[in-house]
């Protein structure tokens, strides 16, 4: 912006040396000098009150918060180290919570009962996203959503799109991502922690001989499990009708030092191993993959961590 300082109307050989000077002279250049100073006052007052600075200026007192931006104004070409990103604990709680975007990017609860959602501050026209911390206390606590449209919520299997509501299979902490780009009429949901949602207990006895778990390759999004192998386990699959090109995963934890089988059809075509043993508390990723619609063509690849 342009100054309104304006050096150019105060009189700088005003007045002069033995001569008698007009009193107007005097007048005039005292005024300039008042409005310049309340010009200069002004606009250094506005850039006290919207600069960002290296450190506080003298005098200034600094609460840790930049609320002049508005939310409405970008960053172009910055350059961004050491990132910090706020965080917002509700503590431990139940009912309603408010998941406002302006509190922070990353929100914690720890339920001790049913609890539900409700969302604000999310920008119209902006990519907002919250990243929500719920640990969950007892398998009895359900999460319910407000009404509003969700697009991959669909895909989880603990989460029932016509009630709204997520219950889940095991008391530990969950991580849920809610993405919004229309001032939170809608909201994409993810599940950051991944298998946690899929989670599947075999309830094995320890001791038994061996027990089998079935795939279903037709349903690969409601098959993405998590076994908990307490005692032998043989896993194949079912059903002919496989989705071709699609995976379906399955995470596996030894919890007793049990051998776990993978049983495909016997072709040129699959890969897999045969009773692999991961030790105590070990986990392995097994992801079969359908080459086409035969029952005969399904490679099963295993990675042990």
């Amino acid at each position: 912006m342009a100054s309104s300082i304006n050096p150019s109307n105060i009189d700088g050989t005003y007045p002069v040396a033995g001569q008698d000077n007009d009193s107007q002279g005097f007048r005039d250049n005292f005024t300039n000098t008042k409005n310049n100073f309340t010009y200069a006052k002004a606009e250094l007052e506005d850039l006290q009150n919207k600069v960002l600075v290296k450190e506080p200026l003298t005098g200034q007192t600094v609460d840790g918060n930049f609320n002049n931006l508005q939310r409405a104004y970008g960053i172009k070409g910055a350059i961004i180290s050491d990132q910090v990103l706020l965080t917002s604990d509700f503590g431990t709680t139940s009912g309603t919570i408010n998941i406002n975007h302006q509190t922070a990017h990353w929100q914690t609860v720890t339920t001790d009962g049913a609890t539900s959602l409700t969302f604000s501050g999310f920008l119209s026209g902006k990519i907002c996203t919250v990243l929500l911390a719920i640990t969950i206390a007892d398998v009895s606590h359900t999460l319910t959503l407000p009404d509003l449209i969700y697009l991959g919520a669909i895909d989880l299997p603990n989460y029932d799109p016509v009630a709204e509501v997520f219950t889940f299979a095991k008391a530990e902490t969950y991580w849920l991502r809610f993405t919004s780009d229309d001032g939170g009429a809608s909201f994409l949901i993810e599940d950051v922690t991944n298998n946690k949602l899929y989670h599947y207990s075999a309830n094995l006895a320890t001791g038994s001989n061996l027990t089998a778990h079935t795939l279903d390759l037709s349903a690969p999004g409601t098959e993405r499990t998590a076994l908990e192998a307490n005692a032998n386990v043989a896993i194949s699959y079912s059903n002919a009708n496989v989705v071709t090109g699609k995976e379906v995963k399955m995470f596996v934890t030894n919890l007793l030092g049990s051998n776990i089988s993978v049983i495909l059809p016997d072709t040129t075509n699959n890969l897999a191993a045969l009773n692999f043993g991961i030790s105590t508390l070990a986990t392995a990723t097994m992801t079969f993959t359908a080459m086409d619609n035969s029952n005969t063509n399904v490679y099963c690849t295993i990675v042990t961590g």
